[in-house]
């Protein structure tokens, strides 16, 4: 039980997680860019739209990674406290 316990936690460590922390990353860079597309484009309504287009799917992205971060989090506190 505990080589299974350290095999899941290595494969956690080494590709779950920093998969994770990409992605996030990822999500934050639309965020930003949406943001800063819609203040350096004010002047015309297809930057805008286009700003808050990328705004939306950077928080929906965001919402998606701290749903599966929770959900990777309780499965192993449930499962064995990994």
């Amino acid at each position: 039980m505990e080589a299974m316990q350290a095999f899941i936690n290595k494969i956690l460590a080494g590709a779950v997680w920093p998969f994770i922390a990409f992605v996030f990353a990822l999500a934050i860079a639309v965020f930003l860019y949406g943001l800063m597309e819609f203040a350096f484009g004010a002047d015309s309504e297809e930057k805008r739209s286009k700003g808050k287009l990328h705004i939306f799917w950077g928080i929906i992205g965001l919402f998606i990674m701290f749903a599966v971060w929770g959900i990777i989090s309780i499965i192993m506190n449930f499962v064995g406290g990994f």
